[in-house]
């Protein structure tokens, strides 16, 4: 065994040294030969074009071409493009020489929009081209897509506040600039749209005068409920949003009748006093405005010819400084009263009233036969008394022969309202 082993160590340490001399004889040339060899593999491989690889990109984004050929033609897809278009897989034949050259930024993908010619469920084909060698192929090759009509709806801009905005402060209505957004897309979900809301923050905000905003606003359906599609386009994406803010205080309505009543009431009436309702407005402005304002001062009113209680409505003189005020309107109730008049009567006789205890007995005054009448009440009903007016009289009845002291009694037509005295207060009467 030791023999076997010997003999074939010895055959190896042969070898070895063959090898050793065969390549360090001639070892230069054969370098050079070798390195030759590999330099025209090289030059063939790179120069025939004969020779072609397959290079495939994966993971290749597809570009939308010819949207407004899509538009022109009044359709739209009613999906984002960007959420159903796949990433696409690229198999290029390129030679050797561009094999390395061939590049996710040198191969485009396309989905043309102008095949698209009618609505519903359509097919797009992909397409796809490199700058080296031929596209072999493209998965997927097309794309499903839903199309619709196009559509376009002008829709109302709402602004609306929000925040922990100051109570003692008025805010005008807030406007939006511009008032009017346009909204583009599918038909299906225009439709939807029924206006837009744009919400304006005044939290923390102390500004007194204009304040402004740019905000963005949601699109909402007739229910106020969001209505959110990628596939809606606006014409703008934000408004400038304005309001106006003033401090606010209570002020009273001016009541003094020197400079709210103009004219005079007829003679023998007056006027009493004057109610105002509401008895304060609220009025917007600057704070030193406020505090110069004592009473909100409203326009006059002619009692010409009133001759009863009368409620007029008149307007507040307005001012320009007030921002605002809480109504312009305010109702005024004028109260008027007939003056008393006091008329004396001279010269008045009494008539006897009535029939005596027995008949063919006669009564005659003796003492006092002329007596004075005081009469007062309403200013119109007095002044227009004559003396043949007043009845004065003495009641008679059942009297029997003798002498008596009687009360004289008055009767005025339509005297209830009237204050009547009469001087002396009886009259004697002889019964005969």
């Amino acid at each position: 065994m030791k023999a076997i082993f010997k003999a074939a160590w010895n055959a190896i340490k042969k070898l070895l040294a063959w090898i050793k001399r065969w390549l360090l004889s001639n070892f230069w040339l054969k370098v050079f030969s070798l390195v030759l060899a590999i330099g025209l593999w090289c030059f063939v491989l790179t120069n025939d074009t004969t020779i072609t690889r397959e290079r495939t990109l994966t993971n290749l984004y597809v570009n939308v071409a010819n949207q407004s050929t899509m538009d022109s033609r009044e359709l739209a897809v009613t999906e984002a493009l960007s959420e159903v278009l796949p990433q696409v897989r690229v198999s290029v034949e390129v030679t050797q020489s561009d094999y390395y050259r061939v590049t996710s930024n040198n191969v485009r993908v396309e989905l043309d929009l102008s095949r698209i010619r009618e609505t519903g469920e359509q097919v797009v084909p992909l397409t796809a081209s490199s700058v080296y060698g031929t596209v072999t192929g493209i998965y997927p090759d097309s794309v499903k897509l839903n199309v619709d009509e196009l559509e376009q709806r002008n829709v109302q801009v709402e602004v609306k506040l929000r925040g922990n905005y100051s109570r003692d402060r008025w805010y005008s209505a807030p406007v939006s600039n511009p008032s009017i957004i346009t909204v583009t897309g599918p038909a299906s979900q225009v439709k939807k749209v029924s206006s837009a809301r744009a919400i304006m923050d005044l939290a923390g905000d102390d500004t007194i005068g204009t304040v402004t905003r740019a905000v963005s606003f949601t699109l909402l359906d007739k229910n106020q409920r969001p209505v959110e599609y990628p596939t809606l386009t606006t014409s703008t994406s934000s408004v400038i949003t304005s309001v106006e803010s003033y401090p606010m205080a209570d002020i009273p309505v001016e009541t003094d009748i020197a400079k709210m009543i103009t004219g005079s009431v007829p003679t023998g009436y007056q006027l009493d006093y004057v109610e105002v309702q509401p008895a304060e407005i609220a009025v917007a402005g600057t704070q030193h405005f406020l505090d110069s304002l004592n009473t909100v001062q409203i326009y006059s009113i002619n009692v010409n010819n009133m001759r009863e209680t009368t409620t007029k409505t008149t307007r507040v003189n307005r001012q320009s400084d007030m921002r605002y005020l809480s109504t312009e309107e305010v109702l005024v109730t004028i109260h008027i009263s007939e003056r008393e008049r006091t008329r004396k009567f001279d010269q008045l006789t009494v008539t006897p009233l009535g029939t005596t205890a027995v008949p063919g007995l006669a009564s005659r005054q003796t003492g006092n036969t002329h007596f004075e009448v005081t009469v007062t009440g309403p200013y119109t009903q007095v002044a227009a008394l004559e003396r043949d007016d007043i009845k004065l009289f003495a009641d008679i009845s059942d009297l029997s022969v003798g002498q008596y002291d009687l009360p004289i009694q008055w009767e005025i037509e339509g005297g209830d309202d009237l204050t009547v005295s009469v001087e002396p207060q009886t009259v004697r009467v002889t019964i005969e």
